[in-house]
Formats: C-alpha cells, sequence, structure tokens
C-alpha cells in the first residue's frame, strides 16, 4: 500500500503523469470527525486512493475487495466498505467524498466492479439508507442516515462538516418518540436529533439497529 500510496502522491504532484499512468484523479473533500480535509480521490486499477493536500502521511488506500457499496448523490460521493478499517483520521467502514466538479459518473462506473465483500469478511451485511436532515439553531442540512453492520452514519449532501460517524459499540442510547425522529446518544460527545424523511423509520428498521447496537455493546 505505502508503494501506491507514493506512486500516486508523485503523480498528482505531476498532472502529465496522469494518462501515462492509467489513473483518473478527482478533486475532492473528505469527511472527518469534526471537519473536512482537503485533497484528491484518485481511482488507480482496483484501489481508490485519497491524497490528502496538508498532510500526505495521513493519505489512504482502499482496495475494491474493501467495498462493499458506492453511492452517489449530486457531488457526494459515498463509500461503505464491509468491514471497519483503520484510517489516520480512525476506524471507520464509511467514506464521504466531495467531489469539486461533477464526476460522478466514473465513479458510478468504477462501483459496478467494486461490489466483492472485504477478505475473509464472510456474508456481507447491506446498508440501510434513510433520507435524513439536521436541524440546526439556524437552518438545518440535508443527507442520509446510513446503517450498517458495524456502524451508523449522518451524510450531509450539503454540509459534510456536519457529517457524524459511529460504531454501534459506542452508541449509549438511541430514542426514537416517532418515525420520523430519531436521537443518538453516543457514549462520548454530543447527542445527535435527527429528523427521518419520507415514510421514516419503521418499527422493523428501529428493532433492527436496537438490536444490533445491543448486541456490539456487549462485546464492546
Amino acid at each position: 500500500m505505502k508503494v501506491i500510496l507514493v506512486t500516486v502522491i508523485l503523480c498528482c504532484a505531476c498532472p502529465t503523469a496522469w494518462s501515462q499512468v492509467g489513473i483518473h484523479v478527482f478533486p475532492t473533500e473528505l469527511s472527518v470527525p469534526f471537519g473536512t480535509a482537503a485533497g484528491k480521490l484518485v481511482a488507480v486499477g482496483d484501489m481508490l486512493v485519497f491524497v490528502d493536500d496538508q498532510k500526505p502521511e495521513a493519505s489512504f488506500a482502499l482496495s475494491r475487495s474493501d467495498v462493499q457499496s458506492l453511492t452517489g448523490e449530486g457531488k457526494t460521493i459515498t463509500v461503505q466498505t464491509a468491514q471497519p478499517l483503520q484510517i489516520p483520521s480512525g476506524r471507520t467502514s464509511t467514506f464521504t467524498f466531495r467531489l469539486r466538479d461533477d464526476d460522478a459518473g466514473f465513479l458510478t462506473q468504477w462501483q459496478h466492479t467494486a461490489g466483492a465483500p472485504a477478505r475473509g469478511s464472510g456474508t456481507a451485511v447491506e446498508p440501510v439508507s434513510l433520507e435524513a436532515k439536521h436541524n440546526h439553531r439556524v437552518g438545518s442540512c440535508r443527507g442520509r442516515l446510513i446503517i450498517t453492520g458495524t456502524g451508523l452514519s449522518y451524510e450531509s449532501i450539503d454540509q459534510i462538516s456536519d457529517s457524524r460517524q459511529w460504531d454501534l459499540k459506542d452508541i449509549k442510547e438511541l430514542r426514537r418518540d416517532n418515525p420520523y425522529k430519531l436521537k443518538i446518544q453516543p457514549f462520548n460527545g454530543g447527542d445527535y436529533d435527527l429528523e427521518i424523511q419520507g415514510q421514516g423509520m419503521d418499527n422493523a428498521q428501529f428493532k433492527l439497529l436496537v438490536d444490533r447496537i445491543t448486541a456490539a455493546r456487549v462485546a464492546r
């Protein structure tokens, strides 16, 4: 992986080399805890590489076999891995990139051959994605609530810095007053209130999420 990162970083520094090594480079912002990191998302063969502009040592690569799903909405790309991966900013299974240009088409095509479960992962758990809104003191932002077998995340579409990610084992309490109101209370950090859009979160989806959180906490 270090060889791939070094090669990609050098190619990003020299745009004329892109076509020579068959890579595609997309200026982007990566959602990280409490903010964003500016850089480049690079598709090279069976790898997706994030090159951090400010901290090259924080760059990382995802292999095709790591990727469970890749979805795009507008200029926002969400990559879900079958298992949590350790990257410089922490351990996560959800990676959200906001592209500078409308280049989601190429990455969507890359998705068609990127659906294999990670090595040794067994049967993958299909993510559940619900349209959601996070209300601020002034205004709000819209995005999606994504539920996986290992984590829960809110991925904002129009304010990527408002995105949040939690491992299931790190959620202390989950409250649903009705199908459209969800409160997430982690062991560490502030509560997060979401308004679920559309038909809301039904009883079966809520029970599934609670069961997963309970099981993860037992093993915590």
